[in-house]
């Protein structure tokens, strides 16, 4: 009785009956003859093992078997009265069990339903049988008519008018559950489905089914008045999946977590109701959080392929706009993955962030057509064939300022804003680049024409052999070009395939290519007849011919190798040595 009353043992429940050998009841001598009597039975299975029982054995083991059979089912009605006779104790009182009830099994049972009460106060508010498959029913139902009994029962919901059926949050169930979770986030704990099992089933008060506590979950988020977290992932919707993986498996409910569900503030709901009513130019049929959020998932399928194309078509041509593209990407993939929630704050937070971005991003798609993608290539082009050709030689003039506005453009997110101004620049640095090639071009036929004029002015050529003095001059010929023609756009003479480049490298070669063809002309000319025995020959000698050879013509460009020296050098050794074979007296300079 001392062991009842203490504390530990203050929800315990015991019933104690009697059971004695002195003096022995007829339970403790049935016990003792049914261990008899089964210890018989198994002496005769041994020695029919052995071969050793005939007829009148056998018979005598099938009766040993009637024997145990009856004293078994005497034993259980005598341990039936014994546990009926007894007395249950619990917190110290005793009751006899005799008049609790006609058997043990209605005496106990009584028993243990007079004790809940006391042990789980609540109990009663959770006493309903949860059927295997009805969570799985509610949640997947369209609306709440012919549920499972077992929600009807619990008044999880309830019938409103003739035929319409809603939700109860007021009922007990939900109640409790819903103010267990109310209380436990006042103090910031997080609670898991296996805290609601240890509260509301294995610890005082309640004392419910597991599954219990599930309906009112189920009821719960179906109203919107909870929120399940797994995974990582937030849902509010009994719609996902997800809530049927969780209230209706052990181990998801056991690692879930379930919290009270926060209204949105009505200002929110309504910045955010005015900021979707601006992006899409579409009034929402409802000032309702689900509602905007719809509108804003409509606002995603609107735009989400537009913006992925012209982010793709922006990589692929390397315009600056990419940013500003995925920017509303961000936004955009917010509002197709986010609970509908976080969707309405984040358009009352950042409205007007998000609409801007947007202006931005619809225009800039609009604006990524193949004519304007066209046109920043070309300026791209120009910039680095026609003004680094310029550069390259150092005729600039105006064209720097000009490049370096362009280049400033180009590299600007809003570079489709300036489009005019883009066109203007390509226009100058080609105009800049065409002057120079012009100028350049007529130069090097002037000065390649007064060098073969002044070849075929050379006493050598009246008397050079003319096949050979005509292909001395082809070097020379191959950079007269009269009349040049370089499309808008390209970069050399259609005649002669030049580019400025190659303009600038022949006007600084002429006076050694000229050099050249002097000496081959020289070599051209047959040689003096030899004096004969008869005196001298025929032919007249000839002069010896003074050339002047201009060192610095070699040396022109810049040498920066030893291998450019050696070819320099080379080529002015090569013309000194034509000239004198030829009979020349040259003076260097």
């Amino acid at each position: 009785m001392r062991e009842t009353r203490d504390l530990a043992h203050t929800n315990t429940i015991y019933w104690l009956f009697e059971i004695t050998d002195q003096p022995p009841t007829q339970t403790q001598t049935l016990i003792k003859e049914v261990h008899a009597s089964r210890k018989m039975l198994e002496r005769h299975q041994q020695d029919s093992a052995q071969g050793q029982s005939a007829d009148e054995r056998k018979l005598m083991y099938n009766e040993e078997g009637i024997r145990v059979n009856r004293l078994f089912d005497q034993l259980r009605e005598s341990l039936q009265r014994d546990v009926h006779s007894g007395i249950g104790i619990f917190r110290g009182v005793t009751t006899n069990g005799g008049g609790l009830g006609k058997s043990a099994y209605e005496s106990i049972r009584r028993y243990i339903s007079n004790a809940l009460p006391d042990i789980y106060p609540l109990f009663a508010l959770g006493e309903y049988t949860v059927g295997n498959n009805d969570i799985e029913q509610f949640l997947r139902a369209h609306n709440l008519h012919g549920l499972p009994q077992s929600f009807y029962a619990a008044q999880l919901v309830i019938q409103q008018g003739p035929t319409s059926f809603i939700i109860n949050p007021e009922a007990d169930l939900a109640h409790e559950v819903l103010g267990y979770l109310n209380r436990q986030r006042a103090q910031n704990i997080a609670v898991f489905g296996k805290d609601l099992t240890a509260f509301f089933s294995e610890g005082p008060i309640y004392g419910w089914d597991g599954e219990v506590p599930k309906l009112a979950l189920a009821a719960l988020i179906r109203n919107g008045a909870i929120e399940i977290t797994i995974g990582g992932k937030n849902i509010q919707s009994y719609t996902d999946p997800k809530v049927r993986e969780v209230l209706t498996g052990a181990q998801a409910y056991r690692t879930a977590s379930f919290a009270p569900h926060q209204p949105l503030d009505r200002k929110v709901i309504g910045d955010a109701y005015k900021v979707i009513e601006a992006l899409s130019g579409k009034t929402p049929d409802d000032v309702n959080p689900l509602k905007i959020a719809g509108a804003a998932r409509e606002l995603v399928a609107q735009d989400r392929t537009r913006v992925h194309d012209a982010l793709t078509f922006a990589r692929a041509h390397q315009i600056p706009v990419i940013d500003l593209l995925n920017e509303y990407e961000g936004y955009l993939s917010e509002f197709a993955q986010g609970r509908e929630e976080d969707i309405v704050k984040n358009l009352a937070e950042k409205g007007e962030t998000i609409k801007q971005s947007r202006a931005r991003a619809i225009r800039l798609v609009g604006m990524l057509t193949d004519e304007n993608i066209a046109t920043i290539v070309s300026a791209r082009t120009v910039l680095h064939n026609q003004y680094a050709a310029l550069a390259g030689i150092g005729v600039l003039n105006n064209a720097s300022e000009t490049a370096t506005q362009l280049r400033a453009i180009l590299n600007q997110p809003d570079l489709f804003e300036s489009l005019v101004s883009i066109r203007d620049h390509i226009t100058t640095l080609r105009t800049a680049y065409d002057h120079a090639y012009r100028d350049l071009h007529a130069q090097r036929t002037d000065r390649y024409r007064e060098a073969i004029d002044s070849i075929q002015a050379d006493p050598n050529w009246e008397v050079a052999d003319v096949a050979q003095r005509e292909a001395a001059l082809i070097p020379l010929w191959q950079c007269v070009c009269q009349s040049p023609n370089v499309p808008l756009g390209e970069m050399a003479c259609t005649h002669c395939h030049h580019d400025l480049k190659d303009l600038h490298r022949d006007v600084s070669l002429v006076a050694a290519l000229r050099l050249e063809a002097s000496a081959k002309v020289a070599r051209a000319v047959p040689p003096l007849p030899l004096p004969t025995d008869d005196g001298p020959a025929s032919e007249p000698a000839r002069p010896r011919t003074s050339r002047t050879v201009q060192a610095a013509t070699y040396f022109r460009a810049p040498l920066t190798t030893p291998t450019e020296v050696e070819a320099a050098v080379e080529q002015l050794r090569a013309a000194l040595l034509n000239l004198v074979r030829d009979g020349n007296s040259v003076t260097v300079e």
